[in-house]
């Protein structure tokens, strides 16, 4: 099973990233990649929240993410660039 490393985006756009607390950063090793930006657009006549993803959904999923990373002992940083959803267009 694999293990799944997570962080949250902050609002200016930075993250850190880390497997049992966010701080504690990734190990050497080879990583894919996907990402979840996601936002309440509104509500149903139903009361339920409408999410609405501000990235393509693509990004969603690690097998079609196409986003794959390289962790040294000495990466510090990772700049991820991502397409706006196609329907935000």
């Amino acid at each position: 099973m694999a293990s799944i490393a997570r962080g949250d985006i902050k609002p200016d756009g930075s993250y850190v990233v880390g497997f049992e607390r966010e701080t504690n950063g990734l190990p050497p090793g080879d990583y894919q990649v996907f990402v979840t930006a996601d936002e309440v657009a509104g509500k149903t006549k139903s009361d339920f929240n409408i999410i609405r993803s501000l990235i393509d959904r693509k990004y969603n999923n690690p097998d079609t993410s196409g986003m794959t990373l390289h962790v040294t002992s000495q990466t510090k940083t990772y700049d991820v660039v991502l397409d706006r959803n196609p329907k935000d267009r």
